[in-house]
């Protein structure tokens, strides 16, 4: 009955685990419904990783004698895993659980897992976790904590695309979560898929357009959001501090709730014109969506762009831009419930820039209230369509332009000459083009501005005719001998016509080509 010494045994060797730990992205103790990636990392003298290796996760003290990770252990209920990306030192794998945990759990009570390996030439083993890469690796528990949210909700029920709301995530009753902080926020369409099938990133993510959070204070964990696509969307999101992108990538570590948010189709989806001019007055024409347009109550504001949210569009002072303050009211007489009007002033640009909030030429949202809701006049919404970006409206400087003239000065009065337009070569870029509808005419220099409005017909030579393309554009002058052959210098007026639909009002800008002496001497500049 004594111990009894055995000569020569049989030789084995007990080798270092391989892979040596596995580090995630996260602590030690993860939520339910949290995507996981464990990385696994190759022993120094070890045999290399394969994608053939295994990997399961266990209910820890579940396996025979103490040894957890065998083939009888019982595998994590609701438990998910996925394969990743291997090299011959690293393999990543993918966990997730599936079970919503109760949010009223007692937070010190977690489920409990034990992280297997089996190499393709070798058993299962259980493989220790390294904190940090200063840290020891250490055999122990994965756990699995209740979800630290218990739920949201949303100032908006539906909101449009390109509507900015707010979802409001209540802290878990436990106090053990209320540290814990959105950071990052992502949209993918609801489908048949399991929570945890997302995991293996089989499945496209709807980036949010516009995205603002606060990581202290009152606001914390609501954040405002808006989204460019329509359709039913489960919200995930990221409590891990650090990442600069709001928009986290799929099978990263993300905390995904069960409740779906609906974002309803735009309406209006698209306007005319997408661009216009100092000094001008036009009419803006918007095209319904979903839903049918209120031909009188509905209304607008454009807003500037370059802040990149949409929060401004439900700004209660609009202090900022060309059209700083106004809120524009449709042209009731020619609009309809499938395309509202809306006469759109552009001012003089400003010599102090501080009076509009230093902006002014640039990209602008045009925000749209529709005039009915159940709760009375809806949120504004920038105007886009499905393609997950929002329709911009610029203002920019007058188009440049180029002229050149066939013959070539001087001319005499009576003479018939050509005068060819072409945008000037650092405008490549500029949106304006040359139109049939473009006019051109020109008056005594002493007459004032090209302002036709404020032209009587006899202080005029005409308004010409022109043929053209995109590119360019030709008028035909001839210079009639007058009783006013006593000017010597001529103002060139060219009207650039926007390119949209309606017959609203243009702008008009002065070529500044120098006045002309209509004899043949050499040009005087004015």
């Amino acid at each position: 009955s004594g111990w009894v010494w055995v000569p020569s045994p049989a030789y084995f060797q007990i080798y270092p685990t391989n892979p040596s730990y596995y580090e995630l992205p996260v602590s030690t103790d993860v939520y339910g419904t949290q995507h996981v990636v464990l990385s696994f990392s190759k022993e120094t003298t070890g045999t290399s990783l394969t994608s053939l290796d295994e990997f399961k996760v266990v209910v820890r003290g579940s396996g025979e004698n103490g040894f957890d990770c065998n083939e009888s252990a019982t595998l994590a209920p609701s438990a998910f895993v996925a394969a990743g990306t291997t090299t011959s030192d690293v393999s990543t794998r993918k966990a997730c659980s599936s079970a919503y945990l109760p949010s009223t759990a007692d937070p010190t009570v977690a489920a409990t897992w034990t992280v297997c390996y089996k190499k393709n030439t070798g058993a299962w083993a259980e493989v220790p976790y390294r904190a940090s890469s200063t840290a020891t690796a250490q055999y122990g528990p994965l756990n699995v904590k209740p979800l630290p949210f218990s739920g949201y909700t949303t100032t908006i029920a539906s909101p449009r695309v390109f509507q900015e709301f707010t979802i409001n995530y209540a802290a878990n009753l436990a106090a053990t979560y209320n540290s814990e902080i959105v950071y990052q926020i992502g949209f993918v369409q609801q489908s048949t898929l399991t929570i945890c099938d997302l995991a293996a990133s089989n499945y496209s993510m709807v980036q949010p357009i516009a995205f603002d959070v606060a990581t202290t204070g009152a606001s914390v964990n609501i954040p405002e959001v808006a989204v460019g696509m329509s359709g039913s969307y489960y919200p995930l999101i990221n409590i891990i501090a650090g990442p600069t992108s709001y928009f986290p990538a799929p099978g990263t570590s993300l905390v995904m709730l069960n409740s779906p948010v609906t974002i309803a189709a735009c309406s209006p989806c698209s306007y005319t014109p997408t661009y216009s001019y100092p000094e001008s007055t036009h009419q803006m024409d918007l095209f319904a969506g979903g839903v049918p347009l209120d031909p009188i109550n509905d209304r607008i504001k454009i807003v500037p762009a370059d802040e990149k949210s949409f929060n401004t569009c439900n700004d209660a002072t609009n202090s900022r831009g060309a059209f700083a303050g106004q809120v524009l009211r449709t042209l009731s007489s020619v609009s309809t419930t499938s395309q509202t009007s809306f006469t759109v002033v552009v001012p003089t640009e400003p010599t102090d820039l501080s009076t509009v909030g230093g902006f002014f030429f640039g990209d602008y949202y045009v925000c749209y209230q529709l005039s009915t809701t159940v709760s009375g006049r809806a949120a504004y919404a920038a105007v886009g369509d499905a393609t997950g970006a929002p329709q911009l409206f610029s203002v920019v400087p007058f188009m440049p332009k180029a002229l050149t003239s066939c013959p070539v000065e001087p001319y005499t009065y009576g003479q018939t000459f050509t005068l060819n337009f072409t945008k000037d070569g650092n405008s490549a870029t500029h949106p304006g083009t040359f139109d049939s509808t473009d006019q051109f005419f020109v008056m005594p220099a002493t007459a004032g501005t090209c302002n036709a409005n404020s032209l009587s017909a006899t202080s005029t030579y005409g308004v010409f005719s022109d043929t053209n393309s995109i590119g360019w554009a030709t008028f035909d002058i001839t210079f009639p001998y007058s009783l006013d052959i006593a000017a010597s210098s001529y103002t060139f007026c060219y009207k650039t016509c926007l390119l949209y639909t309606s017959d609203a009002a243009d702008e008009e800008d002065s070529v500044d080509l120098g006045g002309r002496r209509i004899i043949k001497k050499k040009k005087k500049k004015r």
